[in-house]
């Protein structure tokens, strides 16, 4: 009975201490992720964002961390070098298997969405909180705003 309290116990510790993204879980604030992550950042807007520069897989990348309402619900790195979207595939592949919705996109743990895209001069590897949702208005003004750019 001792073992089973301790191993449940055990259980409870590390998903209360998971990370999301990084050393971060989503909902952090702003000031928490600064914590964590420095003061170094090149960019910061109050409560909805914060870009750092950072190397992942030995390429110089933009860090970039969104935010709403103070809580956080976005990572990514984005690279200046479009020949990486294969290699992060890869990578992504031999450590959590074949993307959860081919070809490019990861569902991992019950609250992180993991995918990796590309244009014509970058790689982007984003990292978003799968139970968060914008409020309706905000949405609505995001696909007008994008329906307007087309």
């Amino acid at each position: 009975m001792k073992k089973m309290v301790a191993v449940v116990f055990l259980m409870l510790a590390c998903l209360a201490f998971s990370q999301d993204f990084r050393s971060v879980t989503w909902g952090m604030s702003v000031a928490e992720v600064i914590q964590i992550e420095g003061e170094d950042f090149i960019y910061k807007d109050t409560t909805d964002s914060l870009f750092y520069e950072r190397f992942l897989l030995d390429h110089p990348c933009l860090l970039v961390y969104l935010f709403y309402e103070d809580e956080l619900y976005y990572g990514s790195y984005r690279f200046e070098k479009a020949d990486l979207y294969d290699r992060l595939g890869r990578a992504l592949t031999e450590k959590y298997g074949e993307p959860t919705y081919p070809p490019n996109t990861w569902e991992i743990g019950e609250r992180t969405l993991i995918s990796v895209g590309m244009d014509s001069s970058s790689t982007v590897l984003t990292y978003s909180d799968t139970q968060f949702q914008f409020p309706e208005d905000i949405y609505k003004e995001e696909k007008k705003r994008d329906a307007e750019e087309l």
